[in-house]
């Protein structure tokens, strides 16, 4: 089976998407190659069909492991200490209750491994293995796998060709075969890395090893998509529904890029995009976060449904 991803999205046959989202059916081999669908652009009106409704989950196993675990101000130093920049914060916006809540990332990300409490330029959670990657504007990546966050390392020692970890504008992922059945061995996630205009498309494995599989340059996309080599993404973060295979929110993926819109990539690849005051996370809700302060953003659920929780980072 070819096992190409492309955050350019044309698929040539039948299959699992890649860099962005794919086909509306399943099964056999496939491959995406460049289009004017670009990268790193991704997502839009988040609907109340996708984010809003029904489910639980919020933070990962790990995150409520470091929770519970030492807890550093992040605040500050004492007497004569060095003074840290204040903690930001995660946004979480859970899709059960339909409600936001907020905590100091200071009080979340507390053990010696974690990630600082603010400087944070990307995020992601994995679908087919429970990890949360998180890097930093120091150039350092930061790996949570299950409740234990792992010694963090140069960005760079897994991702070589990335020319500045430090400056990446965000990442999304799309789990391999996310719509075939039964799914080929071994698992894979597809990473790309933005930049803009430029990307990288790795694949990564449930070992943290990654093999860069393309690296371009987006173009901007026809209205209403974004603006993917003129602007800057914001933030991004992916939702897989087993249940909608075969239909357009199967796998869509969201993004920003400041310019007050939020925009969605579905499976049938055909952008959307909305004001943010208009999407369903943000209409109405009391405690919703400024979103042009936001910096990075991550989806927490269950592939069985796509019910959980939206994470967003920021100060």
């Amino acid at each position: 089976m070819k096992r190409a991803w492309g955050i350019a999205l044309t698929l040539l046959s039948g299959g699992v998407l890649a860099s962005c989202a794919s086909l509306l059916g399943a099964g056999g081999d496939y491959e995406i190659a460049a289009s004017s669908s670009g990268v790193g652009g991704a997502a839009a009106t988040v609907t109340s069909s996708a984010v809003g409704t029904g489910g639980d989950p919020a933070t990962t196993a790990s995150e409520a492991a470091s929770s519970s675990s030492d807890a550093s101000s992040g605040t500050g130093g004492a007497g004569g200490g060095v003074v840290n920049p204040p903690s930001w914060h995660r946004y979480s916006f859970s899709m059960a209750t339909g409600t936001w809540s907020s905590a100091l990332l200071s009080s979340v990300w507390t053990s010696a491994n974690a990630p600082p409490s603010s400087g944070i330029v990307a995020t992601c959670h994995l679908d087919h293995f429970d990890k949360l990657l998180v890097f930093t504007s120091d150039g350092m990546l930061h790996i949570q796998e299950g409740s234990l966050w792992l010694p963090p390392v140069p960005a760079q020692s897994t991702f070589n060709e990335i020319t500045n970890p430090a400056h990446l504008a965000g990442l999304y992922h799309v789990p391999s075969d996310w719509n075939v059945s039964p799914m080929a061995m071994p698992l894979l996630e597809g990473l790309t890395f933005v930049d803009n205009p430029t990307y990288w498309v790795y694949n990564f494995t449930a070992n943290n090893t990654a093999t860069l599989v393309t690296q371009g340059l987006a173009p901007d996309e026809a209205p209403p998509g974004p603006p993917q080599a003129t602007g800057r993404a914001q933030w991004f973060f992916e939702i897989w529904n087993k249940t909608k295979i075969g239909q357009p929110d199967g796998f869509a993926i969201w993004s920003a890029y400041g310019d007050g819109n939020v925009y969605k990539l579905p499976a049938d690849i055909i952008w959307s995009k909305s004001q943010v005051e208009s999407v369903p996370i943000w209409a109405g809700k009391n405690g919703a976060p400024d979103w042009a302060s936001l910096k990075a953003a991550y989806f927490i659920g269950h592939p069985a449904d796509g019910v959980g929780t939206v994470v967003f980072i920021g100060p």
